[in-house]
Order: structure tokens, then C-alpha cells, then sequence
């Protein structure tokens, strides 16, 4: 991608938040999942596949002028599968998550998205411009953006969970989270699963009833949840 044309893109996001979506661990053509996550099952009422169900989701809720943050997990280890036919409308970025990063998956994924957040970056994103700050970690990627006087931390693993596996990622990606002065972190990673902690959204498809969730809703709801339960 044009390095203007990113530019241009990633400044949309703050100009024009109200046309920004988030999704997270759609795992297409990763058939176990649907052993793992059974809340899956449901395209079945309705259509063939999970991916027939997920695409026809995601094409009616987004239109060809909205932006997609797709946070990690697109598929599970061969994008090659995802063909040419297949369209996703939106503008679409993806922060790379665990499952993405095969290194024959990035030719593929580079065709579906108009960027790709990888190779262990956060973009701290603002209207003077954008800001790569390197983790050290090419599985720890992220986006950091303000609105309404406030930071938020997109990114595929949370910045609070309790797993020895991932816990090293996590408490790295924490750091920025806590030195930016982040107040909210909506990620995925974890599916049907919730941490429960204040400052967390699971922006993954089972959360957000498998289709993608505009931004603005999502603080929306973080806000009033905890207004709640701080009363």
C-alpha cells in the first residue's frame, strides 16, 4: 500500500468515527471452532456454512464507504482458502493476531485488507498524524486511538487476562496500554469467553452477534456499563 493512501485511511478513523466497525476471531474454515465455540452452531438454522452465514452478516450490516478494524484471528492458519469470490465490503484493516501469522497467509491477506497492522507494532493514531511504536513482539500489534477525551487500546489479546500461555504478551501489551493512559481496551482472542474487568470489550463474533459492531455503540455500552457498576 502507498504509504498516502494508508495515511489518508487511518485518518478516517479519527475524522469519521462514526463509520468505524470492529470485529474480531471470525476463524474462517476453522471447522473445530464450531466444536469449541457451539454458539457457532447457529448459521445452521439459516445457511450452509459458517462462513456463508458470517459474510452475508458482515455485507449487510457494512457498507463499501465504512472502515473495518478486524482485530486478529481472520482464519485459522490458511487464508489461501479465502478465494477471489469472496468479497467483504468496507475499507478493512487487520491487526494481526496469533492465528493469522503464518508467513504464507500475509500474500492472501494482503489481497482481502487495505492494511495489515503486523511485525509487532501499535499505531498511536492522532490528527497531526500517526505514531509506530515497535512491542518487540510481532504477535503484539494494536492500534491507539482518542475520542471523547479518552484513549482506547484496540487489539487482539486483552490487556487483562489470567493465562500463563499468553502472559507475557499480554502484560507487554499492557505497558502501552497503562503509558498511554488508555481507559478502555475492546479486543477479541478469548471468544465467548469475557474477563470481567472494567476496562475491557470483547469485540469477538460471539460477543457482538456475529457481525460487526459500530465503534461508537461499543463505547456507548462500555460507558454505561460502568457508570452501573461503579454506582
Amino acid at each position: 500500500m502507498e504509504s498516502g493512501y494508508r495515511e489518508t485511511l487511518l485518518l478516517r478513523i479519527i475524522q469519521e468515527i462514526d463509520r468505524v466497525f470492529i470485529i474480531s476471531d471470525t476463524h474462517f474454515f476453522h471447522n473445530n471452532m464450531l466444536l469449541y465455540e457451539p454458539t457457532r452452531m447457529v448459521y445452521l438454522d439459516t445457511h450452509e456454512s459458517f462462513e456463508d452465514f458470517l459474510i452475508e452478516n458482515w455485507n449487510d450490516t457494512v457498507t463499501d464507504r465504512d472502515i473495518v478494524i478486524h482485530l486478529g484471528d481472520f482464519v485459522f492458519k490458511d487464508a489461501s482458502k479465502f478465494t477471489d469470490d469472496i468479497r467483504l465490503r468496507g475499507k478493512k484493516i487487520l491487526v494481526l493476531g496469533n492465528h493469522d501469522y503464518r508467513k504464507r497467509n500475509i500474500p492472501y491477506l494482503e489481497k482481502i485488507f487495505d492494511y495489515i497492522i503486523r511485525d509487532g507494532t501499535v499505531l498511536n493514531l492522532n490528527k497531526g498524524g500517526t505514531e509506530e511504536i515497535p512491542t518487540g513482539d510481532r504477535a503484539v500489534n494494536g492500534i491507539i486511538l482518542g475520542y471523547d477525551g479518552m484513549k482506547i487500546l484496540l487489539s487482539h489479546y486483552p490487556v487483562f487476562q489470567y493465562d500463563e500461555y499468553d502472559r507475557d504478551r499480554i502484560e507487554l501489551l499492557h505497558r502501552f496500554y497503562r503509558q498511554h493512559n488508555c481507559l478502555l481496551n475492546i479486543h477479541g482472542h478469548v471468544h465467548y469467553k469475557d474477563e470481567v474487568h472494567y476496562d475491557l470489550f470483547n469485540a469477538s463474533v460471539e460477543r457482538i452477534d456475529f457481525k460487526p459492531r459500530r465503534l461508537l455503540e461499543i463505547i456507548k455500552q462500555w460507558k454505561e456499563y460502568t457508570a452501573s457498576v461503579k454506582r
